[in-house]
């Protein structure tokens, strides 16, 4: 039980906003209380950035920001994978990778070749310096989230305690040498995906609109969609930020939304899906708040559901 006055709160700051993107909820240095999960970062960080930067602020400013695809965590991260990685010792095709990582905006753009490579590469590096660790044992245990292994990188990253592979018993691996091997791990894949044309983010990463039943049949694959767990535009796999909103309370209340489904729930109606492809686009559809006079005179009211009493 956490008595309420200890509550993590926030009231009229001086910086002139409140956010929240799922981020560490408190200063764990001077909260008493241990509050679990798992607290991403980035998306907290770029939030309060972008609005401390923005001033007179629109609906479509926030629009904008809402499906931002910018990946702090690839500029944090980007760095340590290009600083450990012998280039001259790879093939040419690889070293072609390579460059699309150096290149790369830092934006998880559906167009973006860049983010696929740095994705794959991070991911193969977290797998080849736990992966030894957590085949120590058959329960289930949760694969180090790459925020805790960029933190740990970050902060003493030739010292860092999992960088050894246990399973070689007659070496000490590096860094280096680690770095490389995530690296020869992930460029077979990537290279293929270039050969099918498939090395562009939106193609490269897998996308999706499942239905609640998972009936695939029901669902929407295969999307050419942008966003990453980390971004403002947290799109990843079959999960995402699905309900954007924006209210802006004016006189007349200006109001924007959308979420990737439709207005049916029929899968044989037109209606079913008819909101996904403007959601992966990031479009916004304006929000309808009427008296009841005007929805009475609105002509172009597609159907309506009336509450009553039993």
């Amino acid at each position: 039980y956490i008595d309420t006055s200890m509550q993590p709160v926030m009231h009229n700051p001086e910086r002139g906003f409140v956010s929240s993107a799922n981020q560490l909820p408190y200063n764990y240095k001077n909260y008493p209380y241990y509050m679990g999960g798992i607290h991403a970062l980035e998306r907290g960080y770029i939030v309060n950035e972008m609005l401390t930067n923005m001033h007179n602020i629109t609906a479509l400013d926030m629009q904008m920001m809402q499906t931002d695809n910018y990946d702090l965590h690839a500029r944090w991260a980007r760095p340590i994978l290009l600083k450990y990685l012998a280039v001259n010792d790879l093939s040419a095709d690889e070293k072609r990778l390579v460059q699309l990582l150096s290149d790369w905006n830092l934006r998880c753009d559906a167009s973006e070749e860049g983010a696929s490579v740095f994705a794959s590469w991070w991911d193969s590096l977290n797998i080849v310096l736990h992966g030894d660790d957590l085949a120590q044992t058959n329960k289930p245990i949760q694969q180090v989230s790459r925020t805790t292994m960029l933190q740990n990188l970050m902060n003493d990253s030739t010292n860092y305690m999992f960088i050894d592979d246990i399973t070689t018993t007659s070496k000490v691996e590096t860094l280096q040498e680690q770095v490389m091997a995530a690296f020869k791990k992930s460029a077979p894949v990537l290279l293929e995906a270039a050969k099918k044309q498939a090395l562009a983010w939106g193609k490269f990463k897998v996308n999706g609109v499942r239905h609640i039943l998972k009936i695939p049949s029901f669902g929407r694959f295969n999307l050419n969609a942008s966003g990453t767990w980390n971004a403002i535009n947290a799109y990843k796999g079959y999960h995402g930020p699905s309900w954007r909103m924006i209210v802006h309370l004016t006189d007349e209340t200006e109001a924007y939304g959308i979420y990737p489904a439709g207005q049916s729930g029929n899968p044989g109606s037109k209606y079913y899906d008819s909101f996904v492809n403007d959601w992966v686009a990031g479009k916004y559809y304006k929000l309808k708040i009427l008296t009841k006079q005007e929805a009475s005179n609105l002509k172009d009211l597609k159907g309506t559901i009336t509450i009553s009493k039993a």
